[in-house]
Parts: structure tokens; C-alpha cells; sequence
């Protein structure tokens, strides 16, 4: 049997009918990570995902730390690569042999690695200024430096050394350190050779200009997975949410009464809806706004998520939409759920 695929334009919501791997947008913006390969990256994305079922599962060591199973094989079909090639990604995410994306543990002879997803951050340090030499050589030197050097200082340079008493044989070995921060250029200084030494030093707390775009403006250190400052980093948010939803809805026991698979997309489809971070969803043909989509479907509990799957099955008309279909179903359920059962009992009772 082959397979064949059609392609047509998105129209409308249609974009939001797809469930998606999440790969941290940093692993692909930083210089950080301009040496980590791409399928790298996208294999970094796969173990978060595979964190989920961990979660759901109970995974978690002696110190509460989540871990996952992703078997070289596993690897293999997912990337639709080799083995060498799949060990090479598994090698370049490592602590041990890599950038330290992942940290794995052997439990022993023939039993499989755990491996453990790391969460991260990034800041930015200022370099170390290199010690600057003042060549005193030149019998003409000491006509250059002026003799009260301090003055000559502009008032900008704060939190520099102070130069105690200056003498034109001293001055090399009071010129190592100069402040690391905040300190910009001598103007007017009267040594050519000074000036040239004392153009710029280091560059902390400067803003970081080189991703300047219409999205952010990044005036300081990359922020962690941990803040909610875009979409990337509110994925252990998500999780939090995901523990609220599967523990409302009594996720284990619907598993035993309907299709896992079922169960685990209408979980996806409320987390999709509760973590947007649009103002506006389509709910009922009409744009509602999302927090209040998201107060509801925090309501929504395991007699709901029956009577979603009830309405389903009864449902007889051709649905162009079954991603908004269902999402529709899932907000109406908490105000919908009594009305619905009264009627089937009256129908039941008298007919109809």
C-alpha cells in the first residue's frame, strides 16, 4: 500500500490542527549553539516531548528528577538516519562528550540508559581584559604623560583603579587592571601611544544589539526555559498545566474505559487552548477570548470528557474542522453536560 499526500492552503484557524515538536528557540538564535548540528537540535526537541510520557508515567528518580528511554533504534526512525549518525547526535548533546544537553546513566548489564533532559540557561560574562603594556623605552615618554594623570581622567571612567602617586618609572606597573565595567574611552588624551592603548575595555553590561528584531529587545542575559518570557520557555508551564488537566479528568482511569491515543489528544487539544499565547480563540464560530477558554476547559472533569466522547460518537455530520470541532465540544461540556442528559432521558422516557 503507498501512500500519497495532498497539500492545500490554511484558511482560517486550520493552522492551530496540528500537534507539534517543540525545540527551544535558542538552539537556534545563540552563538551559543552555532556548533550543534541540526539534527541535534531537532533530536533535543524529540527527548522533550518524550518528557511528557515520563511525566505521565511517574518517571522519576530518588530525587524527584525527570528522566526518559530513547534507544539508539528509537533514534534511528525517528531522524530517518544510520546508526553512526544517531550515536554521533546522542555524543553531541552529552555532558561527558558534548555540549551537555543531556546527561545519561547506565542501570547495568543489558538493562537500557536513562537519560536525563537538562534544562538550561544562558548568561552573558564580560571577557577578561587583556593587561595592557606601556613601553617606556622612549626617552621622549615622559614628556608625554602628563604628570597629574588623574586629572585627565573623564568623569565617565567610574569604578576604575585609582592611580596612587605616578612617576613616569612607575607608571607600567600601575597600568595592569582597569575597571570591567561601565568603562568607555579617553578622549583627549595626550600620548598617541595611550590613546591607542585605552580605545575600549570591556563591554559588560552593554546591551546585546546582535539579535536586535521587531520581536524582543534583549538588553540583557538569555533568560531560562524556567520564565515565561515567550513561547519556548513556558514548556515546564505546560507540564504544570498538563498535571492539573490529567489529574481533573482522572487521565488513568478514562485510559482503561476508552483509546489512550483518544484520550491523549483531547489532553493535547485543552493544553494547546490553555497555553496559546493568543488573545483570541474560535470557539463556536465566534472569537473568544482566551483566558476565558482557558477558565473553562480548567473545569473540565472526567464526566465531561465522557460526555465529549459520547457527543463524538453520535455525531453523523462531516466535520471540516475536527480540531475546532472538538475543541467547541470540550468548552460547551461544563454548561452543556445537564441539558444534554435531561433530554436523552426524556427521549428515552416518552419518545421522540
Amino acid at each position: 500500500m503507498s501512500i500519497r499526500a495532498t497539500f492545500s492552503y490554511f484558511q482560517g484557524m486550520e493552522g492551530d490542527m496540528y500537534q507539534f515538536y517543540r525545540i527551544p528557540k535558542l538552539l537556534f538564535t545563540s552563538e551559543y549553539f552555532k556548533n550543534l548540528s541540526c539534527e541535534a537540535k531537532v533530536l533535543y526537541g524529540l527527548m522533550l516531548d518524550r518528557m511528557s510520557l515520563s511525566i505521565k508515567n511517574r518517571w522519576l528518580d530518588e530525587e524527584d528528577r525527570v528522566y526518559i528511554f530513547f534507544s539508539v533504534e528509537e533514534i534511528m526512525e525517528m531522524l530517518n538516519c544510520g546508526r553512526n549518525k544517531a550515536v554521533n547526535c546522542l555524543k553531541e548533546l552529552d555532558q561527558e562528550t558534548g555540549i551537555g544537553l543531556i546527561e545519561k546513566k547506565r542501570l547495568g548489564l543489558g538493562k537500557a540508559n536513562v537519560i536525563y533532559v537538562k534544562n538550561f540557561s544562558l548568561r552573558e560574562y564580560p571577557d577578561e581584559p587583556a593587561e595592557m603594556e606601556i613601553e617606556t623605552d622612549d626617552p621622549e615618554y615622559e614628556e608625554q604623560i602628563p604628570c597629574n594623570f588623574e586629572e585627565n581622567m573623564p568623569e565617565n571612567a567610574v569604578n576604575t583603579q585609582k592611580f596612587e602617586k605616578q612617576t613616569s618609572r612607575s607608571l607600567e606597573n600601575k597600568l595592569q587592571e582597569v575597571s570591567k565595567t561601565n568603562f568607555k574611552k579617553f578622549e583627549k588624551q595626550t600620548s598617541g601611544s595611550l590613546k591607542n592603548k585605552l580605545q575600549e575595555v570591556s563591554k559588560a553590561n552593554c546591551n546585546n544589539t546582535e539579535y536586535n528584531d521587531n520581536e524582543s529587545s534583549k538588553t540583557e542575559s538569555y533568560p531560562s526555559i524556567h520564565h515565561d518570557r515567550n513561547d519556548v520557555d513556558k514548556m515546564d508551564e505546560r507540564y504544570a498545566y498538563r498535571q492539573i488537566i490529567c489529574e481533573n479528568i482522572e487521565y488513568d482511569i478514562l485510559c482503561q474505559s476508552y483509546k489512550p491515543e483518544s484520550v491523549e489528544e483531547l489532553v493535547e487539544l485543552m493544553l494547546d487552548a490553555i497555553c496559546t499565547t493568543k488573545k483570541y480563540l474560535q470557539i463556536n464560530g465566534e472569537a473568544m477570548p482566551a483566558q476565558v477558554v482557558k477558565n473553562r476547559l480548567l473545569k473540565v472533569g472526567y464526566e465531561h470528557i465522557q460526555y465529549v466522547f459520547f457527543s463524538l460518537s453520535k455525531n453523523t455530520t462531516k466535520v471540516k474542522n475536527i480540531r475546532q470541532y472538538m475543541l467547541t465540544v470540550l468548552y460547551n461540556a461544563p454548561v452543556t453536560i445537564n441539558q444534554f442528559y435531561d433530554a436523552e432521558v426524556r427521549h428515552d422516557m416518552y419518545g421522540g
